[in-house]
């Protein structure tokens, strides 16, 4: 909202500003494949919905996009000073509410019922995909910066090692080791990390109906556990919507968010628990099953689009470009649905954030 109102403060087309981009074309055919699906879709209501909310969404992206693109020197400087204190009051926030949880047993925020610490699982997630990025940026500003960074680095560490999201974890070290090879190998380590990623959601499928144990093997991981395994509970419903999906249409899925009605997905296992709530927790598995090839295709041009707007980068911005992507994909393949609103809210505005970091250009 604010992106949009600095627009029309300084007299820019909003139109011309939504459409300016190639990112624009795909969004419009993300948008029509969405709604198209409600065609096919096992519940066509829920293919609409999402398309709309996508679309609406997508058109603030737009706006954020094309605004970061035309910043000047100056605001790229505070664009990344306010990312720098946003992120220092998120990670003290995170560390506030951890620690909270791990003394009183019940969360800071929250109903005094859920868990004291899975409460902030999105939080810490959110704070693991702008956290390299972030201390980049204070290591390049001078001693004391440098010193506040691993002061930062430190507190997150301590957080994040008393917290229970694997995933945000994972995505930390993943972005680390994506920012190395990129700063030292240039467009072409960022060529191969985004194969990789179209590898990853191509073969999603195929790698988990290999390596995933059968299903009675699974079943006989439940009796004798004394309490709820969400890792459990995932290989479950992995190996549910990998059956799903050779068993259905390959190219065209079942139709976007069926994930949220599919039939059987509510049948109960471990300690009463459903077998899929909502969706796979899964993005390469649930634009699979939704979807199927051709909207796999969709994230291929997506991920063409990012290197070709990237590619002219130097290395030390590039490999920023791949901190943010990396810990981007990692939560995307691990927990979170792919319509979820919040989830790509945060991816738009992720892309407007890395695109305001990048070497700025005057409007």
């Amino acid at each position: 909202m604010w992106a949009l109102l600095d627009m029309l403060r300084r007299h820019r087309s909003v139109i011309r500003g939504i459409c300016s981009t190639q990112t624009a074309l795909w969004a419009l055919l993300i948008t029509g494949l969405v709604l198209g699906s409600a065609t096919w879709a096992l519940v066509p209501a829920q293919s609409i919905k999402v398309g709309l909310s996508f679309a609406g969404l997508a058109i603030f992206g737009l706006i954020m996009l094309y605004q970061a693109k035309h910043q000047s020197e100056a605001e790229t400087h505070t664009t990344q000073t306010a990312l720098i204190a946003g992120m220092s009051i998120a990670i003290a926030l995170l560390a506030l509410g951890t620690f909270y949880g791990l003394m009183y047993d019940q969360p800071l925020w929250g109903k005094e019922n859920q868990h004291p610490i899975r409460t902030l699982s999105h939080a810490q997630t959110i704070i693991a995909i702008f956290l390299i990025p972030c201390l980049v940026m204070l290591w390049n500003r001078g001693a004391k910066a440098k010193a506040y960074a691993a002061a930062l680095l430190g507190v997150a560490t301590i957080t994040f090692f008393n917290l229970e999201h694997g995933a945000s974890n994972l995505a930390i070290l993943v972005a680390l080791l994506a920012f190395i090879m990129v700063r030292f190998s240039g467009k072409i380590g960022f060529a191969v990390l985004c194969i990789v990623v179209l590898l990853a959601v191509i073969m999603m499928p195929f790698l988990m109906g290999t390596f995933l144990p059968d299903q009675e093997t699974l079943n006989a991981m439940i009796p004798g556990q004394g309490a709820w395994s969400s890792e459990t509970h995932r290989f479950h419903m992995w190996r549910f919507v990998t059956e799903a999906i050779s068993e259905g249409s390959f190219l065209l899925g079942y139709g976007a968010d069926a994930s949220r009605s599919f039939p059987g997905a509510n049948e109960k296992i471990m300690w009463g628990i459903e077998l899929m709530p909502l969706h796979p927790h899964n993005g390469a598995l649930q634009v699979w099953l939704e979807l199927g090839a051709v909207g796999v295709a969709v994230i291929g041009i997506l991920l063409a689009l990012i290197f070709k707007a990237t590619k002219e980068m130097p290395n030390n911005e590039l490999a920023v470009q791949a901190a943010l992507l990396s810990a981007f994909i990692v939560p995307w393949l691990w927990s979170y649905g792919v319509w979820q609103s919040w989830w790509l809210a945060l991816a738009w505005l992720a892309a407007a954030i890395g695109r305001g970091l990048a070497a700025p250009q005057q409007g």
